[in-house]
């Protein structure tokens, strides 16, 4: 089932809601999260019901598993304990390697290898299974380090198949949801929460379906075209890996904003996930902005570990490596995303080698002007784009056709038109090696136009976490440490009049939102990350 459906939208979301809210009036808090826990089971297995036993299992093994962890809870048991830690994570990594890698690695052997969700009959990637297969390995982890393993089921339950976050994230520690779940104002009607809810994910469903799913409509045929074989030249494929770039931008970001909505319609809040990438000066600065939580999850249970065995800059640069590349084998099964997360990995020992030439020639890294924060930006946003190539395409040859074609390889021919009415101009361009012609896959001034509108979107305007400022709608997952949560450029007086309040003005904005989205919801697409 689909956040941007009608099923959810006008059925599933205000029976789930009213069901709660009606039996936490009524003071039956247990059975308010255990109507939650069907609800979020009926959510998930309206797509294969079949894999209803698998996240069951998943959750009965892993909170036993924590059990038995916590019951050895002692220096003299701290064997034992890793017994089962380790028991506990080889449970949970076998079914996610069988579902996502097993292919991967048939195709070692020198068969055909393709991204799509059923390539060999009989096997599906079931939804969510990265999810849920990391929520619960870092919550074996958290008892393991002496936190004290949830005792009750039903809690337990809705941390791991809470339908908000279950399919995409964010990715979520037992101790940032639990406490919220076993409060008992959370099963009581908070109309606040419910509006700020509803505003936040009506963001994110015009994020979706309008912007996101519209520009799909100029990716699309360039990839498709690069799939049969067909030489894309510059114009059509920047057309093309913009137009996904975006797209993949605000199919995340809406998603994003849905969960967090939903959540906090259910009063609860959960941990930031996205926060303007495209704004990051560079690699690490974008990872800090995008899938915060998986950054955390990586950081904590394969940076950290890896790097602290031995000291040395070496050991630390391969840590790294290995991370960003196991991240990428995270986002997919195949040798794109292998190159996909190495190339980050490069991208960082690039940027950490920059940072260390600089200070050794004395520059002060802390004082940037406007002009190097743009350059920075648009860099990044550059090889944003180039990355974007290997996390689309469906092989290195689909990769290497597009590449040739963003500089210039494949030819410079621009749309009809472009053309100057000059033949002197014509002939003037023509002795550059620029022509001008029909292109198959590029949609001409209307997608420039739409590719212009996103741009002033994603750089000019505040990101929902600006806008909704007079209300804690989410949890920092990166620490204290990390600024990601300050003020922004857009926190001055101008947002002072942007920022969301409860007003005739702010009503009207939502409500066109909404009617914009539910006439765009007719032919609806899946969110790019649940195949994840």
């Amino acid at each position: 089932m689909l956040f941007h459906s009608y099923t959810f939208i006008f059925l599933f979301l205000p029976l789930a809601l009213v069901t709660y809210f009606k039996l936490g009036q009524l003071g039956r808090s247990r059975s308010a999260l255990l109507a939650l826990v069907l609800a979020s089971l009926f959510f998930y297995g309206w797509w294969h019901p079949q894999y209803l036993w698998l996240i069951t299992g998943s959750i009965v093994f892993n909170f036993l598993m924590g059990k038995q962890i916590g019951k050895h809870d002692s220096q003299l048991n701290r064997a034992a304990r890793k017994r089962w830690l380790y028991l506990g994570v080889i449970g949970n990594l076998i079914p996610l390697i069988y579902y996502k890698q097993l292919l991967f690695l048939l195709s070692a052997s020198g068969t055909t290898f393709s991204l799509a969700f059923s390539t060999t009959p009989g096997i599906y990637i079931p939804l969510a299974i990265s999810f849920f297969t990391f929520q619960q390995i870092a919550y074996l982890v958290d008892v393991y380090r002496h936190q004290d393993p949830e005792q009750e089921w039903v809690p337990y339950s809705l941390f791991v198949i809470f339908f908000p976050q279950l399919i995409a994230g964010p990715i979520v520690h037992h101790n940032e949801v639990i406490p919220q779940f076993q409060n008992q104002n959370a099963c009581k009607l908070q109309k606040e929460n419910l509006a700020v809810g509803l505003s936040i994910f009506s963001m994110g469903l015009f994020k979706k379906v309008v912007i996101a799913d519209g520009l799909s409509l100029y990716a699309d045929p360039m990839y498709m075209a690069v799939g049969t074989g067909y030489s894309v030249t510059f114009i059509e494929a920047w057309g093309g890996v913009l137009a996904f770039a975006f797209q993949l931008y605000f199919d995340f970001s809406g998603y994003s904003d849905m969960a967090v909505g939903l959540a906090r319609m259910i009063n609860i809040n959960l941990p930031l996930n996205f926060n303007s990438p495209y704004k990051a000066v560079n690699r690490f600065d974008y990872w800090r902005r995008w899938h915060m939580t998986l950054l955390r999850f990586m950081r904590l249970h394969v940076y950290f570990p890896l790097s602290r065995k031995k000291k040395g800059r070496f050991v630390k640069h391969m840590a790294m490596i290995i991370t960003v590349v196991l991240g990428g084998l995270w986002h997919g099964a195949g040798i794109t995303f292998v190159f996909w997360g190495l190339c980050h990995g490069v991208l960082m020992l690039l940027n950490n080698a920059w940072h260390r030439i600089k200070r050794g020639m004395g520059h002060d890294l802390s004082q940037t002007t406007l002009r190097g924060i743009v350059i920075s930006v648009a860099f990044n946003f550059f090889f944003s784009c180039l990355l974007s190539v290997l996390f689309r395409s469906g092989n290195m040859q689909e990769v290497w056709i597009i590449l040739k074609g963003m500089f210039g390889a494949n030819g410079w021919i621009l749309p009809t038109p472009f053309a100057p009415h000059s033949p002197d101009a014509i002939k003037f361009f023509e002795q550059l090696g620029i022509h001008f012609g029909a292109t198959q896959v590029f949609g001409g001034k209307t997608q420039i136009l739409c590719l212009g509108l996103v741009m002033i979107v994603v750089w000019a305007c505040p990101n929902t976490r600006e806008l909704m400022g007079r209300y804690d709608t989410t949890i920092n997952p990166l620490g204290h440490e990390n600024d990601v949560l300050n003020p922004g450029p857009w926190s001055n007086k101008v947002l002072g009049f942007l920022k969301f309040e409860f007003s005739v003005r702010w009503a009207l904005f939502i409500a066109l939102l909404n009617v914009g989205s539910i006439f765009s919801m007719a032919q609806v697409q899946r969110f790019i990350y649940y195949q994840f």
